[in-house]
């Protein structure tokens, strides 16, 4: 009897480490930088063309992206910032990394835009989430 409540214990306790407030606030920045990028992406795309524009609007997406998850996602204020910011950075990349190779992968096996769109951004949005809370953002006391 115990051991089989020792089992539950442990499931909440994995589950409060993984499935905390961070989950819902690192959606809502996702969908606020989201909706940065894309607003800045279509103010200038059209005078300094498309490359250019997603370059600048990704830029800036991902410095707001940064801070908001730093401060009010994960509460990571006592963190050493540059070395957080080359994890950052590496974390972006295996980011697109991740979610331009799934997107091959499910595009190339199902030939549906839409599918493989979404089944990259879930899988990378999920290792972003991952990365960011445990390796990036981490707290010394963790």
């Amino acid at each position: 009897m115990f051991k089989y409540m020792d089992t539950i214990e442990k499931r909440k306790i994995m589950k409060n480490k993984f499935l905390d407030k961070s989950v819902i606030k690192f959606l809502v920045v996702g969908g606020c930088c989201t909706f940065i990028d894309y607003s800045i992406y279509m103010m200038i795309v059209d005078d300094i063309g498309a490359f250019g524009g997603k370059g600048i609007s990704m830029g800036c997406s991902m410095i707001v992206n940064y801070l908001l998850n730093k401060y009010w996602s994960f509460g990571a204020k006592k963190t050493k910032r540059g070395k957080e910011i080359i994890r950052y950075i590496l974390s972006q990349v295996v980011n697109i990394t991740i979610n331009m190779s799934v997107n091959f992968i499910v595009l190339s096996v199902l030939e549906q835009k839409t599918i493989a769109f979404l089944c990259a951004t879930g899988v990378s949005m999920i290792i972003n989430y991952l990365l960011q809370k445990f390796w990036v953002f981490k707290k010394c006391e963790r």
